[in-house]
């Protein structure tokens, strides 16, 4: 009687084993599948910059980031609104984040098209401005004992997703 029940619950383990398993590589399937979209997404945009500044349009600097919350959520921004860009030194800031070296490259460059210009400017400060206000709102102690935490055991500030002095607009220069 009791080797029925042991070999009824092993069979019921293997079961249970067999469709996680195969639960788990449908999920995974799936995920592949929209990081995969999303990289075709930001492909685009970035091919379709540099196609634009190969067949001649003009290209400028328009941020200096120095926060990877902020990159991410205006690169965001710019897809959604279909703005080209490209940005460069994306993958160096990530080794120490946040605390602004002078031009040691611990930021990301962001390139557009010149003729998005008026739309990116507008973009960008529409954003910080939602960042400013939600600011207005943040608990300063908890702040300042995370940073005090973060400055005593790794020698750096990271910034908090809300700080707003992580994105700096290089503006644009006249032509004379």
């Amino acid at each position: 009687m009791y080797i029925g029940i042991i070999i009824f619950l092993i069979i019921l383990i293997l079961i249970f084993g067999i469709l996680g398993r195969y639960k788990n590589n449908n999920e995974e399937n799936d995920i592949d599948l929209e990081n995969e979209h999303d990289l075709n997404i930001l492909q685009t945009i970035e091919e379709q910059f540099f196609d634009e500044v190969k067949n001649g349009k003009e290209k400028i600097k328009l941020l200096k980031i120095h926060n990877q919350f902020d990159l991410m959520f205006i690169k965001s921004l710019f897809q959604s609104e279909n703005i080209p860009y490209y940005v460069e030194f994306e993958n160096i800031s990530r080794t120490r984040p946040g605390v602004y070296i002078g031009d040691l490259g611990n930021y990301n460059l962001l390139y557009i098209l010149d003729e998005d210009y008026v739309d990116a400017i507008e973009i960008v400060k529409n954003y910080i401005k939602t960042k400013s206000n939600i600011n207005i709102n943040k608990d300063e102690t908890k702040e300042s004992v995370r940073n005090f935490g973060e400055i005593l055991l790794g020698n750096w500030k990271v910034p908090s997703a809300i700080d707003t002095d992580g994105v700096e607009i290089i503006e644009k220069r006249k032509k004379i």
